[in-house]
């Protein structure tokens, strides 16, 4: 029954990795403004997120083919969503670098941002581009200081997308060239992604109440994979909702344990053999939506549903006859958990990301033992599970 579940679900992962190589770009409308000083309308399909800058897709119209048109042909381009990007290039060292640069304020004073580089910007004036990041930005702000005395740049300057615009509109009002800007910034939207996920689980396990089940950390846990689906809620800053419904398999064993009495001893290899079906709930905090690759951390609380939980023995000195399981045990409820996580975030194009998952979870599951030699109670068999994992996942349009 286990196989038949990881091979399903494993093929399920196989398939969404195959369709997400094989997916065609997304055509949006829009403009392309050519060097040549030429404007063509139709549809557009490009990313716009590479180090090393790649030309779009464009259609003349929605069910026409596809022609595609070099980096180095381009000026700039505008999609349906008031997202703008224009092409840059510069010489340093005698060596050419290429970028699209994501346009959030053009007038006067424009302001655009690398969408390959995190948190690196460029401030554009009389047909001068500078690089702002940290160590620069100060340079920046005392420049426009100059230029235009009466500029206030405020007292907390940060590189986040909403100060860095803030402060270049507040310099064109200052030059009195506020009037001549546009403004293509906007807040970004919650986004909706799902996607398969793969991982693998391993730790061990303990029961504190009663020695009959072992005192301590004597449980060995397994290597065991998990295959699921995973749902995440990416708000306007750099926080996250985070879920998933996946399949949790565990074999957990201990060989101390003598289910005779002490004059007529009966030492069996215990087992527990634990299936769920596993729903971590999560929130999840990136250090940066803008980079392309990105670190998050997660915490959160964790819902299992049982599908089969036993116990059952082995003999040591013939483990192919099964001992006498302890069938006076039995596990109550759903099992409660709480935990957390390290990962890292890959922005493979902007609709799609793969991310890497290392986590530790603590589960704790009810039994009732009612065994006629000790006293009857209800004891919590606990679990250390970790798990690396990988997911793919698709944002929802």
């Amino acid at each position: 029954m286990k196989q038949r579940i990881f091979i399903s679900l494993l093929n399920i992962f196989i398939g969404f990795t195959f369709l997400a190589q094989a997916q065609t770009p997304k055509f949006q409308p829009g403009r392309i403004f050519l060097k040549t000083g030429e404007e063509q309308q139709g549809f557009i399909a490009g990313e716009f997120h590479l180090a090393q800058p790649k030309g779009i897709y464009f259609r003349a119209q929605e069910t026409a083919d596809a022609a595609y048109v070099p980096f180095e042909h381009i000026q700039s381009i505008e999609l349906k969503d008031a997202e703008h990007y224009q092409t840059y290039c510069s010489t340093l060292n005698g060596e050419e670098k290429c970028l699209w640069l994501e346009v959030l304020v053009k007038g006067k004073a424009s302001l655009y941002l690398s969408t390959s580089e995190s948190k690196i910007y460029y401030f554009e004036a009389s047909n001068v581009f500078t690089l702002v990041q940290y160590k620069t930005l100060p340079g920046l702000i005392a420049a426009m200081q100059r230029n235009c005395p009466e500029f206030k740049a405020g007292q907390n300057n940060g590189l986040d997308i909403a100060s860095m615009v803030s402060l270049v509109v507040r310099y064109n009002d200052c030059l009195e060239a506020g009037n001549e800007q546009q403004i293509y910034y906007q807040s970004k939207r919650p986004e909706l992604f799902w996607g398969p996920k793969l991982g693998l689980n391993l730790g061990s396990a303990f029961v504190l109440e009663n020695n009959y089940y072992q005192i301590g950390e004597g449980y060995r846990g397994n290597v065991s994979p998990t295959l699921g689906l995973a749902l995440k809620l990416q708000s306007r800053n750099k926080w996250s909702a985070y879920a998933e419904l996946s399949y949790l398999n565990r074999t957990i064993t201990d060989d101390t344990f003598n289910f005779g009495s002490i004059l007529n001893p009966n030492l069996l290899t215990l087992k527990v053999k634990l299936n769920y079906l596993e729903l971590p709930i999560m929130v999840q905090y990136h250090f940066s939506r803008q980079a392309k690759y990105g670190a998050f951390v997660q915490a959160g609380g964790q819902l299992l549903m049982p599908l089969s939980r036993k116990f059952y023995g082995l003999k040591l000195d013939d483990p192919s006859q099964k001992g006498s399981p302890p069938r006076t045990a039995n596990f109550l409820g759903w099992a409660l958990g709480w935990g957390g996580g390290l990962g890292v975030d890959a922005k493979i194009t902007p609709s799609m990301r793969f991310q890497v998952l290392g986590q530790y979870a603590f589960i704790d599951n009810e039994f009732h033992n009612f065994l006629a030699i000790y006293p009857e109670s209800i004891m919590n068999f606990n679990i250390h599970r970790f798990q690396i994992g990988g997911q793919l996942l698709w944002r929802i349009e």
